[in-house]
């Protein structure tokens, strides 16, 4: 049996409570009996250079992807959510709308 796994991105340099946002839609997915990736937590202590590529890596071992409000103000959950998209993952936003990627921009559907 597969358990699915959740990643969780947002934005997080510049955003006071991005720690409790994240642990917040952390909390929130574990009622679908899936693992959930939640980078504020696993990289807390990781150089900001070092990050994205950890992420991408991440983000390759996920079923999933679940972009939270502002994603679209961060340049890593941007890049987060165009890497799943190209590896035809699932991208939803936390109110569950599908996200892709047509005509060089992120489009709802």
């Amino acid at each position: 049996m597969h358990i699915k796994t959740i990643y969780i991105a947002g934005p997080i340099k510049d955003y006071d409570n991005y720690e409790q946002v994240f642990e917040n839609a952390e909390k929130s997915f574990h009622h679908r009996d899936a693992i959930v990736l939640n980078p504020a937590k696993i990289l807390k202590d990781i150089e900001d250079q070092d990050c994205l590529p950890i992420c991408l890596q991440l983000v390759e071992q996920s079923d999933e992807v679940v972009l939270l409000a502002g994603w679209m103000n961060s340049l890593g959950a941007c890049t987060e959510a165009l890497y799943a998209l190209r590896q035809g993952k699932r991208v939803i936003t936390s109110n569950g709308q599908e996200v892709y990627w047509q005509g060089g921009r992120f489009m709802y559907g």
